[in-house]
């Protein structure tokens, strides 16, 4: 998992698993992730999972 904070407020979030059935499990987690982040002074810019040899 890498997070890089940019301009004081501005996040992008990278998560990396070593397969792609980690990736298809992780992806119905993503909407209820990316709203949680309504509730923090940061702004989600971006957001991606991919399986590790993408």
């Amino acid at each position: 998992m890498v997070f890089r904070l940019y301009e004081k407020e501005n996040i992008n979030v990278r998560l990396s698993f070593s397969n792609t059935d980690m990736v298809e499990s992780f992806n119905q987690y993503i909407p209820e992730l990316k709203a949680s982040f309504e509730n923090y002074p940061l702004v989600l810019k971006d957001f991606k999972v991919r399986a590790i040899g993408e």
